[in-house]
């Protein structure tokens, strides 16, 4: 019954495996990208605050607000009716820049991912999990490294950066290699909440429902714990001096529950939190695109997802 499950998770949930033709390190950006994260975002090296035309300064470094969407399907099963949608990334990039070099240090910072809906052998009705807005600014969250190119600084000029790689919540010796079983999984407490992966809160009312346990479906996990990995690259032309849009090319879309909370309390067993993770929904990745605006360097998560709303 793949699929009672739909994550907000940072690097996404359990999809396409394909492998890039380049690096490792954060989720891709143009000038800088995130985890993304779940989470895998992109960003792109700017200049100055200017119109969409004429000529802009050129800049040492740069902190940069990304927002990626890109289109996700999943199959039917027993538990879950088949679904399209978007998912909504948003990342830091604080960007570094030398001649037409690019380097960036990445974080996630938000993740949208679309409703699941139950079939009614499964209870019906809809199942999303949501992140605290403080998991994002944790200061245990890894950030991601990648690297780039740009043509120039003025309207029109061009910013690539090479496919990178972002893990949440696990690690991986091949971050390349082919996504793991759960067994295979070694969870990292990424937020710093004294669990495994990074911590998702469920929804329970306004229509949603609780993943169950078991099929019995009498008892539910009102917190999952998530490992993922996104892999991702993107190219865009600056529309401004302080704003990039493109596309992006999601390679991979994985993820795993490694744990769980009981609604009531108590850690989930190996069996229930396995039960959660067999069904996971798959995602399969499709067509994206990104923007990017400069924001301020002291900026937070939250100013972040402000600057480059949905």
């Amino acid at each position: 019954m793949a699929g009672w499950v739909a994550l907000a998770a940072l690097s996404g949930c359990s999809g396409s495996d394909s492998t890039p033709p380049g690096g490792t390190g954060g989720a891709a950006a143009t000038g800088g990208s995130g985890a993304g994260g779940a989470g895998g975002a992109g960003a792109v090296g700017g200049g100055g605050a200017g119109g969409a035309t004429g000529t802009c300064p050129p800049r040492t470094s740069a902190t940069q607000a990304v927002h990626i969407a890109f289109q996700v399907t999943w199959p039917g099963s027993i538990g879950t009716e088949p679904g399209s949608g978007t998912v909504h990334v948003w990342t830091r990039s604080r960007l570094t820049y030398s001649g037409s070099s690019i380097a960036a240090v990445n974080s996630a910072c938000g993740t949208v991912i679309p409703d699941i809906t139950k079939t009614p052998i499964a209870g019906g009705g809809k199942v999303a999990a949501d992140f605290l807005p403080e998991v994002w600014d944790a200061p245990t969250m890894p950030t991601f490294p990648t690297t780039g190119t740009q043509s120039g600084w003025d309207v029109g000029s061009t910013v690539t950066m090479e496919p990178t790689i972002a893990l949440v919540g696990t690690t991986m010796s091949d971050p390349l290699a082919a996504w793991p079983p759960l067994s295979g999984v070694t969870p990292v407490d990424h937020d710093g909440d004294g669990k495994p992966g990074i911590t998702s809160t469920p929804r329970g009312t306004g229509g949603y429902s609780l993943p169950p346990l078991s099929l019995l479906q009498s008892s539910h996990a009102d917190q999952l714990y998530i490992a993922s990995r996104t892999t991702s690259a993107v190219g865009g032309t600056r529309q401004a001096c302080d704003r990039i849009v493109g596309t992006a090319t999601v390679y991979a879309f994985n993820n795993h529950i490694v744990g769980c909370r009981k609604q009531g309390g108590g850690d989930c067993s190996a069996s229930e939190y396995q039960f959660v993770d067999d069904n996971r929904t798959v995602y399969q990745p499709g067509a994206a695109t990104y923007e990017s605006v400069i924001v301020a360097d002291d900026a937070t998560c939250a100013d972040v997802r402000g600057a480059l709303p949905m």
